[in-house]
């Protein structure tokens, strides 16, 4: 009997641990189409945003992003350590990589983005209102990822990581961000650059365009975060359903090869220089990207702004 009694004790407080555990951990919620808004709270990490009629603040897991405030000179001369930058004025180099990340996280976040939050607060017994969440940007790609990919973040674990509810857990997630941190670091992007020191304390110069064929994947993958130029023949050209993102895509890659990329806010530029269409322009010609290349997902791509970015390439010439 009193070996029955100990079973029914031990059911009832297992029942109790696992409710609350359960009250303890909330289900995550999706919160599409959120709009960023302007606010001071606004930076590379922490994003004012709109939903559903109300605003709420909301800091990314994972990372820390450099901070811009003229009250936070402690922590951003800590922060600068991470990327070791100590060359004569870290704090002027610090406050550029703050900025830097502000604007990169603005620019990311100009179309509507998902959140994924428990609504934990980021500091409970303090004024700070902000709550911890996943942000994915209108393509699909996560914001923290990004802002590391960019040199503009600092990989943080401990109370800034999280299981994505999406279903990566927490270590694949610092695995993946700790090879996208490597890639940015090799490529010299965002504060990764600037703590490189020039040779023989000259001023640094401006890196020199280099330029590839568009199948040559590994020579871009290397040159992520510079500027160059890509040669290759157009073979399609295609756009999301939405309209948001055009793709030029070459002849002789494979899925996952260099593409050209047009947003939606830059589009008429282009129309108004090819008025046929740009398929009609462009499907079939040899043509020369200039720009920054940048990774998606290890995509090596030019982002077009401009149609002088975009140069056609005079064919052979026509046997007599």
């Amino acid at each position: 009997m009193a070996e029955r009694k100990w079973h029914g004790w031990f059911s009832v407080l297992a029942l109790f641990f696992i409710q609350t555990a359960a009250a303890n951990d909330p289900a995550w919620i999706e919160l599409e189409g959120c709009k960023l808004v302007e606010g001071p709270h606004n930076d590379g990490d922490s994003v004012e945003v709109e939903y559903d009629g109300q605003t709420h603040v909301f800091r990314l897991f994972f990372v820390d992003c450099v901070e811009k405030s003229p009250h936070s000179r402690e922590r951003r001369v800590e922060q600068a350590k991470y990327f070791g930058l100590a060359g004569d004025n870290p704090e002027e180099d610090a406050l550029q990589v703050a900025s830097a990340a502000a604007k990169f996280t603005t620019n990311q976040l100009s179309a509507p983005f998902t959140i994924r939050t428990r609504w934990e607060k980021a500091d409970p017994t303090g004024k700070n209102p902000a709550i911890r969440a996943f942000v994915e940007t209108s393509t699909g790609a996560d914001l923290s990822t990004l802002l590391v990919g960019e040199g503009l973040a600092i990989i943080r674990e401990g109370k800034l990581a999280s299981d994505n509810p999406k279903g990566r857990n927490s270590s694949e997630q610092i695995r993946s961000l700790r090879e996208a941190e490597t890639r940015a670091r090799l490529a010299g992007k965002g504060a990764w650059g600037l703590s490189r020191p020039p040779a023989s304390g000259a001023r640094p110069q401006a890196v020199p365009r280099s330029e590839f064929a568009a199948t040559d994947k590994d020579g871009l993958l290397a040159s992520a975060g510079r500027p160059a130029a890509v040669r290759g023949r157009v073979a399609t050209i295609g756009a999301l359903p939405d309209g948001r993102i055009t793709f030029l895509d070459f002849e002789g890659n494979q899925t996952g090869g260099f593409v050209g990329v047009i947003r939606a806010g830059f589009l008429p530029l282009f129309h108004q220089k090819y008025p046929e269409g740009l398929k009609k322009a462009l499907i079939g010609k040899e043509v020369a990207l200039e720009g920054v290349i940048t990774l998606y997902r290890d995509i090596p791509q030019i982002e077009l702004e401009h149609p002088r970015q975009l140069k056609i390439l005079p064919g052979p010439t026509p046997a007599p």
